[in-house]
């Protein structure tokens, strides 16, 4: 709830990158936080209709799935965003290794949501091979 209000009153710019590579990090990092906005979007209309009166029987019955989805999603981007920093600061030795486990780490959450990023309309169906291709050689990498 709290996360929905901070970002309707503080809406982030969200730019799509020019490169749409599933192996490119910022394309990856760009689809988490399209995910996280497209939901609480979704969340928010839905509040927005139910209305004052309709709140809370929304919340707690109607719409809990979309609210957990929602907030994983915000989890997924959060834990994505620390990771980011902490690769900025790590020692130079290890930034290879860590940088190919947040790879793996962002193609993991884009591969369990597949369905989703499909619906969306952030991937297309032909991208689910791409995804799935792309997790397995960072695990073997790894």
């Amino acid at each position: 709830k709290e996360r929905l209000g901070s970002l309707v009153a503080n809406p982030p710019k969200l730019e799509k990158p020019a490169n749409k590579n599933l192996k490119d990090t910022n394309y990856l990092m760009y689809l988490l936080h399209a995910r996280e906005l497209n939901l609480f979007n979704e969340l928010g209309m839905k509040m927005k209709k139910a209305g004052k009166a309709g709140t809370y029987d929304s919340w707690m019955f109607e719409e809990s799935d979309l609210i957990q989805h929602a907030a994983k999603s915000f989890a997924d981007a959060l834990i994505a965003d620390r990771y980011a920093e902490v690769l900025k600061t790590c020692d130079a030795d290890l930034q290879p290794v860590l940088a190919q486990v947040f790879d793996l780490y962002l193609t993991t959450i884009v591969e369990k949501n597949l369905g989703w990023f499909v619906i969306s309309g952030l991937l297309q169906p032909g991208d689910v091979t791409k995804v799935r291709a792309n997790g397995a050689e960072l695990c073997a990498l790894l």
